[in-house]
């Protein structure tokens, strides 16, 4: 179980700093989304360019937002497993000799 419990630590700093890298994407996507919005504030961009921008930017942030929601899931599916999934297996001989013949 301890080495389980290991390789688990090891995958939550992975997602940790993937959680993290993501974060700091969708925080850069802002500020690009920001000065987009600058420029076409100052007349710098068209109407049709700034749209086509802030809608790509919107989609990429949705994108790494949604990429965010499947790392947490990842997380929740790991801590069941160990609190649910490794105790069964450890007495999984016991649950063998009880169980009845049907």
């Amino acid at each position: 179980m301890a080495v389980m419990k290991d390789i688990f630590s090891k995958q939550e700093g992975d997602t940790k700093r993937e959680k993290q890298t993501l974060k700091l994407k969708i925080v850069k996507l802002r500020e690009m989304k920001g000065r987009a919005q600058d420029k076409y504030v100052s007349e710098d961009l068209s109407s049709a360019d700034y749209k086509q921008i802030v809608s790509r930017y919107d989609e990429q942030i949705l994108d790494l937002q949604n990429k965010l929601i499947e790392l947490d899931s990842i997380k929740s599916g790991f801590d069941r497993y160990l609190s649910l999934g490794l105790p069964l297996l450890s007495n999984l001989d016991k649950h063998f000799v009880n169980t009845t013949i049907e």
